[in-house]
């Protein structure tokens, strides 16, 4: 199994060692051997739900975290638990290090899900996942995540599996009502109206909005196998486009004008 620099990372970090990219005389592999076969695996269990699968983003609301998570996460982040005195201040510093958390291009945490389909720890990510929540005000929040055992559908998964299914057939259109949410979110965040306004006219905006969608949500995520170049990616991005396009073109027209004027 081939871990990504991040986990190994974390483990070092959890280990009290230094971090995979200052590790001087010592070779991936064996540093994997190290974690998964040697002293370290106490600090592999805390990865244990990675199994290789890439990360994928979900969207999270904070419902979705356990109420023992959300007490947790709270009672510490507050700077008010004498046990963790200068978490605030590192919460503070992350917020400015990192102030577009929740928007999905963060680096993979990972979900761990009990049996009633919540979230019950995010190893390596309550930080991050916590100050995603507070930048957005605790409305939901987009996360790239390795999930364990998510009994629930993924919004992307069912994209893929929906486009995939579709790839030759105009139903295509009736059938990728997924969009509609991952549109819905990304207006409410990236695309808020306070951040609308930097594109000259809402052409600009619509077709820079509709390429996120499609490029950094679908295609990067679950289409690398697809060759960008390729008359596939071409068909599939049109008919993903056409359907966005005839729904929503006019309404993005009228949510430009109305927060940017003519």
């Amino acid at each position: 199994m081939d871990f990504p620099d991040y986990i190994i990372n974390d483990m070092f970090r959890e280990s009290g060692d230094l971090d995979y990219s200052q590790v001087q005389g010592m070779t991936k592999k064996q540093i994997i051997d190290y974690f998964l076969n040697g002293e370290g695996h106490k600090f592999f269990d805390r990865w244990g739900g990675y199994k290789g699968q890439k990360p994928k983003v979900v969207e999270i609301k904070w419902n979705d975290l356990t109420e023992p998570l959300q007490k947790f996460l709270k009672n510490k982040m507050s700077g008010e638990n004498p046990n963790f005195p200068d978490s605030r201040e590192k919460i503070v510093q992350m917020m400015n290090r990192e102030p577009n958390l929740g928007k999905g291009d963060n680096e993979p945490v990972l979900l761990k899900y009990n049996n009633e389909g919540k979230i019950e720890d995010i190893p390596g990510g309550n930080h991050r996942t916590y100050v995603a929540f507070e930048l957005n005000n605790f409305n939901p929040i987009l996360m790239k995540a390795y999930v364990d055992n998510d009994p629930k559908p993924n919004l992307q998964e069912s994209i893929k599996r929906i486009l995939r299914e579709n790839v030759n057939q105009i139903t295509i259109r009736r059938r990728i009502y997924e969009l509609d949410n991952l549109l819905a979110e990304l207006v409410r965040t990236t695309y808020s109206p306070n951040k609308i306004c930097k594109y000259s006219n809402s052409e600009q905006f619509i077709e820079h909005l509709i390429y996120n969608i499609i490029n950094d949500h679908i295609y990067y995520i679950y289409f690398e196998h697809i060759d960008s170049s390729s008359k596939e990616w071409e068909s599939l991005y049109r008919k993903i486009e056409e359907y966005l396009r005839i729904k929503y073109e006019n309404k993005l027209d009228e949510y430009y004008h109305m927060n940017c004027g003519d």
